[in-house]
């Protein structure tokens, strides 16, 4: 599997290691905060999306990737964040003078 083409070009994105010719997750501690970011925001913190751009910059260190995303890719992530959360506020609290 380690030597098809289509899994050499997505594998840096990814938070897997080679060894010893398998693939392998490289940390608990890291499979533990996907775990929580995928539960969402009330397990991983990740309120915003600079707490977001955050963690994947933290995330990518603790892999040791060697490259690095840029600065406006982080605000990308960011500003996604930021407005797919205001849509999902909005939809489920159209009127929020009403909310408790």
């Amino acid at each position: 599997m380690e030597k098809r083409e289509d899994l050499d070009t997505i594998l840096p994105y990814l938070p897997l290691k080679i060894q010893d010719s398998s693939l392998s997750w490289p940390s608990t501690h890291l499979v533990e905060v996907l775990e929580a970011m995928t539960n969402g925001p009330s397990h991983s913190r990740v309120y915003s999306g600079q707490t977001l751009s955050d963690s994947i910059s933290l995330m990518r260190q603790a892999l040791s990737l060697t490259s690095h995303l840029s600065s406006s890719a982080l605000q990308g992530y960011a500003l996604f964040f930021d407005e797919v959360t205001k849509k999902i506020n909005i939809l489920f609290h159209p009127f929020p003078f009403f909310v408790d």
